[in-house]
């Protein structure tokens, strides 16, 4: 049995993935490939974050593999019960969570207890458009207000996630290079130009026309969506579910504008972006040379020449206002069909108690005169017993099973 862990990196679309393959379960299933459930993220979420967190969790308090493996048994036992030989686990988490190579280590010693052969599936993204969209998920996660200000030697998680030598070597000397399908985040490298088709592609799947192709989520914020959420983050407002559900998908569907708005398109400082660019050259030069030593860069040389700073909204143009307004009703909307739902909800769950209270009702009734009836009979077979009268109490019994009671 083969494992295909898709470890992101971040920001490379594996939203959009991730639903593609919760999509089409059945239709994978039938090319002998599956995707689990058991370790899904709750509701529309279908990555599977909450395994990497998890197991990171586990692995700060204990290395026993046993207890590991009690832990994940509904995984285990899902695979077993799949009649594929293929999984599809897909955590872009686990690229910055498990950032030692003792922890990968205990990630591989943990896979390979279940699977055969492991491969590793990795999308790589120009640093300097990762850490445009960072800013923006920053700004989500309501994890770092200035994060756009960050240099790369002060941003701790950036250092993780944009080091693809170092997420390579460490696990190309664990799981082996030969298991790792690394794979550029440009359209212009993608199978066919498209994302999807160039994941389906990389693990040797074939192409469906019968695919559920699921909408674009959790793009870049536009402006307005990072003046109003920053804003919204510094109230620090009550989460009923989670930030996700509660916030941040108002926001992916209204506040992500910029192609339509090229003036709201978020631009962070010059000197930062140019910052991350240096940095990092030396790794990607390695990842290059190791993975695609055909090019003579990994990703195309940036020219910011023409860069036009855009990182904070300075007027409010008559149109802003009209998104704003759209923002504001369609949580109102979305807010008020919950409640009917629920309130819907409600009333069927009254509705069957009372049909329950009544039924409890007039079983109690019939319960007590049949006890009145059997104890009149047994009085009567006390009185009569020298003429049969037990005899009689039987049959009285008898003729009582019709209630069923």
């Amino acid at each position: 049995m083969t494992a295909y862990v898709h470890i992101g990196t971040m920001k490379t679309g594996t939203s959009s993935i991730q639903n593609f393959l919760y999509l089409n379960r059945s239709l994978l299933q039938k090319q002998n490939y599956y995707y689990p459930i058991s370790i899904k993220n709750i509701g529309r979420l279908n990555d599977h974050n909450p395994f990497a967190h998890k197991f990171n969790t586990l692995l700060n308090k204990t290395d026993d593999l046993k207890i590991f493996s009690r832990e994940f048994k509904n995984l285990n036992n899902e695979i077993k019960m799949c009649n594929c030989d293929k999984i599809i686990i897909s955590m872009e988490n686990v690229q910055w969570l498990l950032n030692s190579q003792q922890k990968i280590k205990y990630f591989y010693d943990f896979l390979i207890y279940i699977f055969d052969n492991i491969k590793i599936i990795v999308y790589l993204r120009d640093v300097a458009e990762l850490f445009i969209s960072m800013c923006s998920q920053a700004i989500k996660d309501n994890s770092h207000l200035d994060y756009h200000f960050l240099y790369p030697y002060q941003n701790e998680k950036s250092k993780i996630l944009s080091d693809y030598k170092q997420t390579l070597q460490w696990r190309g000397e664990i799981f082996g290079k030969e298991n790792l399908i690394v794979r550029l985040f440009n359209k212009n490298e993608f199978y066919r130009g498209d994302l999807l088709k160039d994941f389906i592609y990389s693990v040797d799947l074939k192409w469906d026309e019968k695919f559920q192709i699921p909408e674009k989520e959790n793009e870049t914020l536009d402006l307005i969506g990072f003046e109003l959420l920053s804003r919204v983050n510094r109230f620090n407002p009550f989460m009923f579910k989670s930030r996700y559900f509660d916030i941040v998908e108002y926001f992916d569907r209204n506040c992500t504008n910029a192609k339509q708005y090229p003036h709201l398109k978020f631009q962070p400082p010059k000197e930062v972006v140019k910052s991350y660019i240096d940095y990092f050259e030396e790794s990607n030069e390695w990842v290059r040379k190791e993975f695609f030593p055909h090019k003579e860069r990994l990703f195309p040389k940036k020219d910011l020449s023409g860069y036009k700073e855009n990182y904070e909204l300075k007027e409010m143009k008559p149109e802003y206002w009209d998104k704003i307004a759209e923002f504001i009703a369609d949580i109102v909307k979305t807010k008020n069909q919950n409640i009917q739902d629920n309130l819907t909800q409600i009333q069927l769950l009254n509705n069957q108690l009372s049909f329950q209270t009544k039924y409890g009702t007039a079983k109690s009734c019939i319960q007590n005169q049949l006890s009145y009836k059997l104890g009149q009979a047994l009085i009567q077979a006390n009185k009569t017993w020298y003429k049969g009268g037990y005899i009689k109490f039987l049959f009285e019994i008898w003729k009582l099973r019709k209630y069923n009671i």
